[in-house]
């Protein structure tokens, strides 16, 4: 009877391993050969316990993202050499039928080159059936390949019919199975995880389209729904827009404290813009918390999980921007910049006065500028900063067109002063909100006000980074960041 071993694969494998987790049994299977353990038959055994394994498990959910984030396009190809099913993922409007033509050019021509070279006999005496042989092509530029020395270690069932070839600035993976040929278009050279996905895709593709593959015609409609299979094997819907969706206060208290601040963060863009892509809120998020871009990736997989972040479907997401953009263009169409910030009776106004300015003295022009200012006083007074303002802006057209420099001076340095008072309302109403969020341990809401408190007396008031308010700021936000688990 073979013995029973268990054995812990995070032991002694590295910090990194591209074989992880797929080639954790073979690689151990390796090692108890060579120490000289004999068996027969063996149980690979993933324990997720322990620090080590949660590390584990955001490196192998880091890696899927990275891994997708690499996919330009995938293709399937008939042995004919026909495109049946090409699914772009990042890499839209990438001409399928002249990769698919180059393609079928250089495997006939390496087939050629297998037909003239011997069969060597198989070790049962029998013939081996002659592989494909990828040899350099130096001939043309355009398209070369990348032979690779194999692995000493077991190969995994498929990868030995893996190619990689360099195709202008992409990488070509292609893999001959049995009836298709699968080619994913990569920006860089892929992980033993995507190599075994591949593998795993060609094997779902001729089960579910074996049938239509042996009809085979040239109706490529027949694989439409191929999609599916793209989805559920590389999980290609971590690039599509994702909405979230509102939960119970139970619901959110059940989150761990990172996942609760991911959460809502998603569900603020939600509310403000319909929808929001993972790499825009890793990013966003990843700057503001100053966390690892693998524990933010690693809680949106898990809220994916629990469906609190929702897919929606890339047309969705489309015709919702150009429905934005058709109202912005618009509201440009039909509004002068005056009426985009005070309205169209502002804008009314402005032409009014563009009107009169023709006609006018340089002693009307200052009558009519102390009347706009006295105006901007009033409504200061009042606490009507946007009136004020208005108000403002209209003295200044007239200074401008008028030729009033000593006017013109004084009216920006009122329009200065005015800026800066509003600035630094912001800047004190985002402070109070900050130390109110901190109080109540609200840490996302803390970040993002001291951040825009931050941006403020930086873009705002053009204070160094090396000034001590900006220098507190910083502190607050790092003291809040440590608390965020």
């Amino acid at each position: 009877m073979s013995p029973t071993i268990r054995v812990n694969f995070l032991v002694d494998c590295g910090d990194v391993c591209d074989k992880y987790p797929d080639g954790c049994a073979e690689c151990w299977k390796q090692r108890l050969v060579q120490s000289g353990i004999p068996f027969r038959e063996y149980k690979a055994l993933l324990e997720e316990n322990g620090i080590d394994d949660i590390e584990g498990s955001r490196d192998l959910i880091y890696r899927k993202y990275q891994d997708v984030l690499n996919i330009k396009s995938l293709m399937v190809l008939s042995k004919g050499g026909v495109c049946v099913y090409n699914h772009p993922v990042t890499g839209a409007g990438m001409d399928a039928d002249l990769i698919a033509g180059f393609l079928q050019a250089n495997i006939a021509f390496s087939q050629e080159g297998v037909k003239e070279k011997p069969v060597d006999p198989a070790p049962d005496g029998g013939s081996q059936k002659p592989e494909l042989d990828f040899a350099p092509v130096d001939r043309d530029a355009v398209l070369s390949f990348n032979v690779q020395p194999k692995p000493d270690g077991p190969v995994a069932r498929g990868q030995q019919n893996l190619v990689e070839l360099n195709y202008q600035k992409f990488v070509l993976l292609v893999h001959e199975a049995d009836v298709i040929r699968s080619v994913l278009i990569l920006d860089h050279q892929p992980s033993c995880s995507l190599r075994n996905l591949l593998v795993n895709f060609s094997s779902y593709f001729e089960r579910v389209y074996g049938e239509a593959l042996a009809q085979f015609v040239g109706d490529v409609s027949v694989f439409e729904d191929a999609r599916v299979i793209v989805e559920k094997v590389f999980e290609t819907d971590l690039l599509f827009p994702y909405s979230a969706k509102l939960i119970s206060p139970d619901e959110e208290k059940a989150l761990k404290s990172l996942e609760q601040l991911v959460y809502r963060y998603g569900y603020d863009k939600t509310q403000k813009t319909g929808f929001f892509f993972i790499g825009m809120l890793v990013e966003e998020l990843k700057s503001m918390l100053q966390k690892p871009a693998k524990d933010i990736i690693h809680d949106i997989y898990e809220l994916v999980k629990l469906e609190y972040f929702v897919p929606q479907q890339i047309e969705t997401a489309a015709k919702y921007l150009e429905e934005i953009k058709a109202q912005r263009a618009a509201k440009e169409q039909s509004a002068s910049p005056m009426s985009a910030m005070y309205g169209k009776a502002a804008a009314e106004e402005l032409d009014a006065l563009n009107s009169d300015i023709k006609r006018m003295t340089e002693k009307d022009a200052r009558t009519r500028i102390k009347k706009y200012m006295a105006a901007a006083s009033a409504s200061l007074e009042l606490g009507i900063h946007s009136d004020a303002l208005r108000n403002f802006e209209l003295a200044k057209v007239i200074a401008t067109q008028m030729g009033l420099a000593r006017e013109l001076e004084q009216v920006n340095a009122k329009i200065q002063n005015l800026n800066d008072t509003v600035l630094m309302l912001e800047y004190n109403n985002d402070m109070k909100l900050a130390v109110t969020a901190e109080k109540n341990k609200d840490w996302l809401k803390a970040v993002q006000h001291y951040t825009a408190c931050k941006k403020i007396l930086i873009d705002g008031f053009r204070y160094d980074t090396s000034d001590k308010r900006v220098k507190e700021i910083d502190r607050r936000i790092t003291n809040v960041q440590v608390k965020i688990r």
